[in-house]
């Protein structure tokens, strides 16, 4: 399953996607942008894509087994990610030698011993003329500067860009970034930032990503049947901050509201914080 419908940002109900259409008597936003956020697509068994084994286990199997809902303005950045996509699609007729997402599909049997698992893949564009992956991106500068100084550690797109090269794409020469700025400001500007800025890749070895995708496959198929017996998030794909906190669980993560580990933490932060008397 994915997205069942939104959850009220007016009044934090949650709403089939019908109800949001055509019987809501206040939308919180115009109708075509709306229907805009309701895309889903179609989930197989034993059928897994590439950015989604990137996900933590316990996301994958929730997202495929729960009904699940999300306030629509929580959508709109990962949107704007959708419409930079449509208007480099758009120009295909214009640039001779060059392949889009639509023509980029691949699939590929991995073997993990008692059972074979697909794994599918739709990078953005391919450059014949050079043999050139390029995947298009929206991010804030922070993290696209510290891609600029090789900061790898906390981003997924460079294992991303290599599954696509080793598993779909093995001729491919060159892997780059085309990252758009969505919190391009002035100071950036008299910087000398461009709001678009274009990052080299660098190549991950082919046994790396091969023992990787099966760990990563081996982990959510723990969780198959069931999304709880996943094992836990760890500290980097939950983003946990220089602070402490949790970025993805508090922020973004639809699963965090019933979460066994989310719920646990919330739970002893709860019974560690001292009464306001003892303060």
């Amino acid at each position: 399953m994915m997205l069942s419908g939104f959850t009220c940002p007016l009044d934090g109900t949650k709403r089939e996607f019908r109800f949001c259409q055509y019987d809501c008597p206040a939308r919180c936003m115009e109708l075509p942008v709306l229907l805009s956020l309701m895309g889903s697509r179609d989930l197989k068994e034993g059928t897994y894509s590439v950015t989604e084994i990137l996900k933590p286990p316990r996301i994958v199997n929730y997202n495929r087994q729960a009904a699940h809902y999300a306030n629509p303005f929580d959508l709109m950045f990962m949107q704007l990610g959708t419409a930079f996509h449509s208007i480099v699609e758009g120009q295909r007729d214009m640039c001779p030698g060059h392949l889009f997402e639509r023509q980029l599909f691949f699939s590929v049997d991995i073997d993990l011993g008692e059972r074979k698992v697909t794994l599918t893949g739709r990078p953005d564009q391919y450059d014949l003329n050079t043999d050139t992956l390029t995947d298009y991106k929206t991010a804030g500068y922070y993290a696209v500067k510290l891609l600029l100084d090789g900061k790898w550690e906390d981003s997924d797109y460079r294992r991303q860009l290599n599954l696509y090269r080793h598993y779909g794409f093995p001729n491919c020469k060159k892997m780059q970034l085309v990252m758009l700025i969505k919190d391009y400001t002035r100071k950036l500007k008299r910087e000398g930032v461009p709001p678009l800025v274009t990052i080299a890749v660098p190549p991950i070895d082919g046994k790396e990503i091969e023992s990787d995708t099966k760990i990563r496959l081996f982990d959510i198929l723990a969780g198959e049947s069931n999304w709880m017996d996943c094992r836990d998030c760890t500290d980097a794909e939950r983003w946990k901050s220089k602070s402490g906190e949790y970025i993805r669980c508090d922020d973004y993560c639809l699963v965090a509201p019933e979460c066994p580990q989310f719920k646990e933490e919330n739970n002893d932060t709860r019974r560690t914080k001292p009464d306001r008397a003892d303060r």
